[in-house]
């Protein structure tokens, strides 16, 4: 997913939720929008927890799950299998 990001926005990441829940900044995003976030920090990602991260994003089935985000910061989860965009963030 980081991959997505740096191909669309030079030297960004996929988002944490706590750097989403913690950015008192948010710029304007269009409506109705659910992006894929990491649910957990990276770390226990590398660990080999997959929860609520449709498997460290290595599956597009709908019997697993990823956190999903809305443009008003709500957090939902969705099938693996649905085409949502990414949630990006700029290293400060």
């Amino acid at each position: 997913m980081t991959a997505l990001c740096q191909a669309n926005f030079p030297g960004s990441r996929m988002c944490t939720y706590d750097e989403i829940a913690g950015t008192t900044n948010i710029p304007p995003l269009p409506p109705v929008v659910n992006a894929w976030a990491h649910p957990i920090p990276v770390e226990l990602l590398a660990a080999g927890v997959g929860a609520e991260s449709c498997l460290n994003w290595s599956t597009a089935v709908s019997t697993e799950f990823g956190l999903l985000v809305s443009e008003l910061g709500v957090t939902s989860l969705g099938g693996c299998d649905g085409s949502h965009s990414v949630t990006c963030c700029e290293p400060m």
